[in-house]
């Protein structure tokens, strides 16, 4: 576990597993109180599969390439945020070419130098 405190004495405890990679971020407040508690999962092959905390939660799978291919966004009890699913595209070369998303949002992107540009969204 690796603790940190800022200068407002707020403190952060990240925990990490066996292979280094971050399980868990536990934020105080300056009183001691818990702010937030961050958890994540990872499968076999070290890819993050799982993000969740006390309001929401996110699962990735991937494809044969090991790019995110479908993210779903699903929120805690008594939060006003519906359940989404986005699914990404890819072009023959690899790069991110669009993004879906289960309300009916569909994004188109260009590449410039490597950064992904959006080239149209089209939301519900």
């Amino acid at each position: 576990m690796v603790e940190t405190t800022d200068a407002k004495n707020q403190r952060i405890e990240n925990t990490f597993d066996e292979f280094n990679r971050l399980t868990r971020i536990l934020m105080f407040r300056a009183d001691g109180t818990v702010e937030d508690d961050q958890n994540f999962a990872y499968d076999s092959t070290g890819q993050k599969t799982l993000a969740y905390d006390y309001d929401s939660s996110l699962a990735l799978s991937y494809d044969g390439a090991n790019r995110v291919a479908q993210a779903s966004v699903h929120a805690g009890p008594g939060i006003a945020q519906p359940a989404t699913v986005l699914t990404n595209s890819y072009n023959a070369v690899g790069e991110r070419a669009g993004l879906s998303d289960s309300l009916g949002g569909i994004s188109w992107y260009d590449h410039d130098g490597g950064r992904p540009v959006l080239l149209y969204y089209c939301p519900t």
